[in-house]
């Protein structure tokens, strides 16, 4: 989960305040949470443990796809309309995948690739390499570099999950900071859906 660019506006003008970014696989960012090592992480997978405050995140999915596709004329896309298509595989043996593979069950497909990082299949795709059904927060970070995203029904969640200490322990400020990133990310996919 790229939290970068929220943490930018998140620290204007705030003096005296610590920030670590860490980027980590879902399993360490759990432990990392749960021992007190960091107050606040994202996994890109529903999760609930005692003790945690979990909170479920979802967004649509998309297509991602490179200038020029002849599918970028379209704008809505349908599993017909990904047949013959290479495709990029994401989160492998996720919920998300199975859902995705459930309902692309039956389509003829020239070739797929498989990768765990939304962030490669959104780099493939821009370069034309394949095209990609995947997360909206994602593929918006290449937006400004030239990919084309549309919207893909029938719809899909892509979900990931906030993860921080209890509710009793969390502090003022790690409760704002996740407040506003969500807000952020729902403003930043509203416009790039404009």
């Amino acid at each position: 989960m790229q939290t970068d660019p929220y943490v930018g506006r998140f620290v204007r003008g705030r003096k005296g305040l610590h920030v670590s970014l860490e980027a980590a696989t879902s399993p360490a960012v759990i432990e990392k949470v749960a021992s007190g090592d960091a107050e606040l992480g994202y996994v890109d997978f529903q999760f609930n443990r005692a003790g945690m405050l979990c909170r479920q995140r979802s967004i649509d999915a998309v297509v991602a796809l490179p200038q020029g596709h002849p599918l970028a004329e379209k704008i809505v896309l349908t599993r017909s309309d990904l047949i013959g298509e290479k495709i990029i595989e994401v989160h492998l043996g996720s919920t998300y995948s199975k859902r995705l593979s459930l309902i692309l069950e039956g389509i003829e497909r020239t070739s797929m690739i498989e990768t765990n990082q939304s962030l490669t299949a959104c780099s493939i795709a821009l370069e034309g390499g394949a095209i990609a059904v995947i997360d909206h927060f994602a593929a918006s970070e290449f937006l400004a570099r030239g990919l084309v995203i549309r919207r893909f029904e029938p719809s899909l969640e892509a979900s990931f999950t906030e993860l921080s200490a209890a509710e009793s322990r969390r502090g003022d400020l790690t409760t704002e900071f996740a407040d506003g990133f969500w807000a952020f990310l729902q403003e930043e996919l509203m416009l790039s859906k404009e």
